[in-house]
């Protein structure tokens, strides 16, 4: 069995340097993908369901800073 050259080895780096980019390419595109869609229903949404988004959101952001104002008290 011979030795692998430098070309194999360059070669070998190079397809798992390409890998693990369209890995990250596939997350960034799934994850642009899914803003989009928010973006999309946001514009289409009734004026109610828009304000019951808007509240959840902040109750998210309450429950973030409520656990942030825990470990600050521990």
């Amino acid at each position: 069995m011979a030795t692998p050259s430098w070309l194999d080895k360059l070669t070998s780096f190079f397809r798992s340097e390409k890998a693990e980019l369209d890995d990250v390419l596939g997350e960034t595109e799934q994850r642009w993908s899914g803003a989009l869609d928010q973006a999309e229903a946001d514009l289409t949404a009734s004026p109610q369901d828009r304000m019951a988004s808007i509240q959840d959101a902040i109750a998210e952001n309450d429950d973030a800073f409520d656990a942030i104002r825990d470990q600050l008290d521990d």
